[in-house]
C-alpha cells in the first residue's frame, strides 16, 4: 500500500508536469509559426523596398523581376509597380503552374484575396505592391516543422478567415466553427485559450502586420486518461507486490513453514502419548528453527530419563515391598509353628 501511494504521487506530479510542459511547448510552437510567417512577409517587404530603388519599365524586365520574385518568395502571387501613379509593371499568377497574367484588372482582382505588401520610395515616386498567397504564407512554416496534428487559420485584421490548414479532415470543420464562433480580434499576444469542445487554442500575431494566426490542438486524451495513467502506474507496484508475495509464500514454504509443520506434527504425536516422538535433525532449516527442534528433543529426552528413573525406583520399591511381605509372612509362619508346638 505505501508503494502504491508513492507511485500514485509520482504519477500525479509527472502528469501535472507534462500538462504544463505541453502548454509551454504548444505556445512555443505557435510563436514559431507566427515568426516564420512574419519572416516571409519581411522578405517580401525587403524585395519591394529594393524594387523602389531600381525600376525598369520594360516588359521583359517586368517578367524577369516577377520570376525573380517567385524564385525568392514562392508564396508571391502578384506584383504591381507604379511610377508617378501610372502602372508600369503588373503580373499575377494565382497558383503555381498557372499562366502569368499581365492584365491590370487581374492584379486588382487578386489583391483582396492576398496579403498585400506595399513599399514606396522616399518621394512616393515609385510604389511597389507584392501580393502573397495567404495559404502559402500559412503552410510554408508548417511544412518546415514536424507534423503536430494541429489546425491553423490565418485571420484578417477584421477577424475573417483568410486561409486555413488542417492535416486531419475530420477535425477541420470543428476547428473552423470554433474560429468563426470566437472573437480573436482582441488577442495581441500568444496565449492559450480556455479549452472549448476539447480544443486548446493559441493566437499569435504576425509581427509587423495586423494579421493573426490561430492554432488549435484537439486534445486526444479523455477525462479518464489520467485515471488510466494512474492505473498503469499502479500496475507495476501491484505486479511487484504479487511477485513478492509469491516469492515469500514459496520461500517461507521452502525455508520455514515445512519445518514448522514438522515440529507441530511432532508436538501433536508427543501430546497423543507417543513419548518417543522426536523432531530430529533439521539440517537445512534456519538456525532458529533448528534450535527450537533441539530444545524440544532435549526436553523430551529429559522427561524420558526422569520417567525411566521413576519407573526404576517404583519397581525397586515394589520388589522391596514383596520381599518384606515374604519375610514377614515367613516369620509369622515360624511363630505360628512354635506356638503350635507348645504343650497344651
Amino acid at each position: 500500500m505505501p508503494l502504491a501511494v508513492l507511485s500514485f504521487a509520482f504519477f500525479y506530479a509527472a502528469h501535472v508536469r507534462r500538462v504544463d510542459m505541453a502548454r509551454v511547448d504548444f505556445i512555443d510552437y505557435a510563436r514559431l509559426i507566427g515568426q516564420s510567417s512574419a519572416k516571409i512577409i519581411a522578405r517580401a517587404e525587403g524585395f519591394a523596398a529594393g524594387l523602389t530603388a531600381r525600376v525598369n519599365t520594360g516588359a521583359a524586365t517586368c517578367d524577369a523581376v516577377f520570376q525573380s520574385l517567385q524564385d525568392e518568395l514562392r508564396p508571391a502571387m502578384s506584383l504591381r509597380i507604379s511610377v508617378d501613379g501610372l502602372p508600369v509593371c503588373a503580373r499575377t499568377r494565382h497558383r503555381e503552374g498557372d499562366e502569368v497574367s499581365s492584365a491590370f484588372e487581374d492584379i486588382q482582382a487578386s489583391e483582396p484575396e492576398a496579403i498585400l505588401v506595399t513599399r514606396k520610395s522616399v518621394d512616393d515616386h515609385v510604389i511597389v505592391s507584392i501580393g502573397l498567397r495567404p495559404r502559402a504564407v500559412l503552410t510554408a512554416p508548417i511544412a518546415a516543422t514536424t507534423s503536430s496534428h494541429a489546425s491553423f487559420a490565418l485571420l484578417t485584421p477584421e477577424g475573417q478567415i483568410l486561409a486555413d490548414y488542417s492535416d486531419r479532415k475530420e477535425e477541420k470543420a470543428s476547428f473552423l466553427r470554433l474560429v468563426k464562433k470566437r472573437d480573436f480580434s482582441g488577442d495581441t499576444t500568444s496565449s492559450v485559450q480556455s479549452p472549448e469542445k476539447g480544443w486548446i487554442v493559441a493566437v499569435v500575431p504576425i509581427t509587423g502586420t495586423n494579421f493573426r494566426i490561430v492554432i488549435g490542438l484537439l486534445r486526444s486524451q479523455t477525462i479518464w486518461e489520467p485515471w488510466f495513467g494512474i492505473a498503469k502506474s499502479l500496475l507495476i507496484p501491484a505486479l511487484l507486490l504479487a511477485v513478492i508475495f509469491v516469492v515469500l509464500r514459496f520461500g517461507m514454504q521452502r525455508f520455514l513453514l515445512q519445518y514448522l509443520r514438522h515440529i507441530y506434527a511432532t508436538f501433536r504425536r508427543y501430546g497423543a502419548g507417543d513419548t518417543d516422538a522426536r523432531v530430529g535433525r533439521l539440517e537445512r532449516a534456519p538456525a532458529e528453527i533448528q534450535l527450537l527442534g533441539m530444545t524440544f528433543d532435549m526436553m523430551a529426552d529429559r522427561i524420558a530419563y526422569r520417567t525411566r528413573d521413576l519407573e526404576n525406583s517404583l519397581a525397586e520399591q515394589q520388589r522391596l515391598t514383596r520381599e518384606l511381605h515374604h519375610r514377614i509372612k515367613n516369620t509369622l509362619q515360624m511363630i505360628a509353628s512354635l506356638l503350635g508346638m507348645q504343650p497344651a
